[in-house]
């Protein structure tokens, strides 16, 4: 006997499940739209920080986070290896001029830095010659001290517009056939940096006879005069061009203004037989000349040093005293005592040729080289 309608279960139940499922849809629709409404800030600032990360650094500098390296070689370098191995390189110098120093070259100690570029509207943040560290890279080639980057250069026109995502790195063609283009960190300016000093213009040397000169340990910081009032750009091409590969790590000039021409620890020829002052410091030993505009002792007092050239000599000298040890007045030298009447390690042209018996030149004249050695501390 069939069963009343009403009595049939299906339809009924079936009905209380249709509505209970339809409430637990509802629910749970209005449970996922508020927890996404919850994050999806977090979401849109992961997507628009799919890259860099930029924070300020309790020293003043920028740490930029997960940042693409990429590696070219300058065309300098193509040249002296005799290969054509990268097509899109940059060129032989940085916007101003100087060589672009490449990252092999200053692990190997011939290079006082390496050049980078990066975009235009993030190098306007930045002064030319704005030092950087790379920890990964530093870590990666096992590097004993840290590796010092450069800010010198942006990129080509067709690479504009990669902001803070981007940085191009100064490398040879061997490096460059083995780069990976890693994400690294940078860490822009923010305190001093082992590798230079403040306030200093790199604009290094690229005699080719300079190049294979070796490399020491500062010891001794040797003052001097030009006996000229060249300009920084006839300076540095006399340098660049004497028959008599004359050259110095820097040079200060009247304005204040300090030029760096060859690595700290780079053999230079500006003080004749103290270059390489070993019989007084130990083998491996080097000077560092600092060269300065004007003539100090001349009868026309303007050509005499300025304050600002004073106070720039003052900064540069206590700042390689500082990263070389190299103490005012703790000499230990003189053992064969050649007629030596400076007591410091911090001396004159004049000093250096009495203790190597020359005892021809007179610079930069006892004024001068009281005023900055008197300040010392």
């Amino acid at each position: 006997m069939p069963l009343p309608v009403s009595s049939l279960p299906f339809p009924k139940k079936l009905g209380k499940r249709r509505g209970a499922s339809w409430t637990i849809f509802v629910v749970a629709a209005a449970l996922l739209i508020f927890i996404f409404s919850l994050t999806l800030p977090f979401i849109l600032i992961g997507t628009l920080h799919f890259g860099p990360v930029a924070k300020a650094t309790g020293s003043g500098g920028t740490t930029i986070t997960d940042v693409l390296a990429t590696a070219y070689v300058p065309k300098w370098k193509e040249d002296e290896q005799g290969q054509n191995c990268d097509p899109t390189g940059g060129g032989s110098q940085d916007m101003k001029g100087s060589k672009v120093q490449v990252l092999p070259d200053f692990i190997a100690k011939k290079a006082p830095y390496v050049s980078i570029a990066i975009d235009e509207s993030i190098f306007k943040q930045y002064s030319y010659g704005t030092t950087v560290r790379i920890p990964e890279l530093e870590k990666m080639y096992n590097s004993d001290g840290p590796i010092e980057f450069r800010l010198v250069d942006t990129f080509a026109q067709s690479k504009q517009g990669a902001g803070y995502n981007h940085v191009d790195i100064a490398v040879d063609c061997q490096v460059l056939a083995g780069w990976k283009n890693p994400h690294v960190t940078l860490i822009i300016g923010g305190g001093q940096p082992t590798g230079t000093c403040p306030n200093v213009t790199p604009k290094i040397l690229t005699k080719s006879s300079y190049q294979s000169r070796g490399t020491g340990t500062p010891k001794v910081i040797i003052l001097h005069y030009t006996a000229d009032e060249n300009s920084i750009d006839n300076e540095y091409n006399y340098f660049n061009n004497n028959d008599r590969d004359v050259d110095v790590q820097y040079e200060v000039f009247h304005s204040g203004q300090v030029v760096q021409y060859e690595a700290d620890n780079k053999i230079a020829h500006g003080a004749a037989m103290y270059n390489q002052p070993s019989q007084d410091y130990g083998s491996g030993a080097t000077s560092i000349s600092i060269e300065n505009q004007g003539d100090f002792e001349s009868s026309d007092s303007n050509k005499w040093e300025t304050p600002a050239q004073i106070t720039a000599n003052i900064n540069l000298v206590q700042c390689l005293m500082g990263k070389y040890n190299i103490s005012k007045d703790n000499v230990t030298i003189l053992a064969s005592n050649k007629g030596a009447k400076e007591p410091f390690n911090v001396i004159s042209h004049k000093e250096a040729d009495r203790r190597t018996g020359q005892n021809h030149r007179s610079d930069p004249g006892t004024r001068f080289l009281n005023e900055v050695v008197i300040a010392l501390h």
